[in-house]
């Protein structure tokens, strides 16, 4: 019987650190949130690839904010089984932590930034295949890096098509 009662307490435990996390994350992202917002009074024209760096951003916010808060419902939807480890949460820090970077630069219309990006996205899905062919992960791990080449090739086109507004217009 203590067994049971002991695994009550460690599930209870558990519990009570994961909805202290979620919450402290929110608060962090609150806090970003809150700063990162443009004044409204401001008239704002983003170019294309700052637009698609920005929306890029968003999405990587979006799923750190999940891998650190949900994983166990998050990555079972992609046929990936739930982690007993924190590592994904980290990863999902990690993640979210670059989706601000990339706000960021799409609000300073980092264009070496927005370049480099175009890399390593593209990049991505290749390394993503290789881990796949050699057996260190299901093949869905393939589909995430469908949307960072995506996003990249998206990025690419915007950049090309921002060259030549520029050369239009200047």
């Amino acid at each position: 019987m203590s067994c049971i009662t002991g695994l009550a307490e460690d599930i209870a435990t558990r519990r009570r650190v994961e909805y202290e996390f979620t919450i402290s994350i929110l608060i962090h992202v609150g806090s970003v949130l809150s700063t990162g917002f443009p004044d409204p009074r401001r008239e704002i024209i983003m170019n294309r690839s700052a637009l698609s760096i920005k929306v890029f951003g968003v999405y990587f916010g979006i799923l750190g904010l999940g891998l650190m808060s949900i994983p166990n419902l998050l990555l079972p939807l992609f046929g990936i089984p739930q982690p007993m480890e924190v590592w994904v949460r980290v990863a999902g820090l990690v993640t979210f932590n670059e989706g601000i970077y990339y706000w960021c630069a799409a609000e300073a219309s980092s264009t070496a930034f927005f370049k480099a990006s175009v890399y390593l996205r593209c990049l991505t899905p290749l390394v993503f295949a290789a881990f796949v062919a050699s057996g260190w992960a299901k093949p869905v791990l393939i589909a995430f890096g469908g949307a960072d080449l995506s996003g990249g090739l998206w990025t690419l086109v915007a950049l090309r098509r921002d060259r030549d507004a520029a050369r239009v217009s200047g």
